[in-house]
Parts: structure tokens; sequence; C-alpha cells
């Protein structure tokens, strides 16, 4: 249990480092398409 909620924590974190240099409404996009899947 510990060691997926580590790994979802990470696949979110790497999505928002994607996303760092993106306008805002991209990042959101970027958001929607890859950290929600993950948090579901």
């Amino acid at each position: 249990m510990a060691l997926e909620a580590l790994t979802r924590i990470g696949q979110l974190f790497h999505s928002e480092q994607q996303g760092k240099a993106l306008s805002i409404d991209a990042r959101q996009q970027l958001s929607v398409e890859q950290s929600l899947p993950v948090v579901r």
C-alpha cells in the first residue's frame, strides 16, 4: 500500500515537472491528461 502511494506520488511529481515551462492553460491540460488517471 505504501509502495503504491509512493509510486503514484512519483508519477504526479514527474508530470508536474514536465509542465513547469508551459503556460498555465497548457499546464492545466497536461494535468488533466496525466494526473487525473493516476489519482483515480
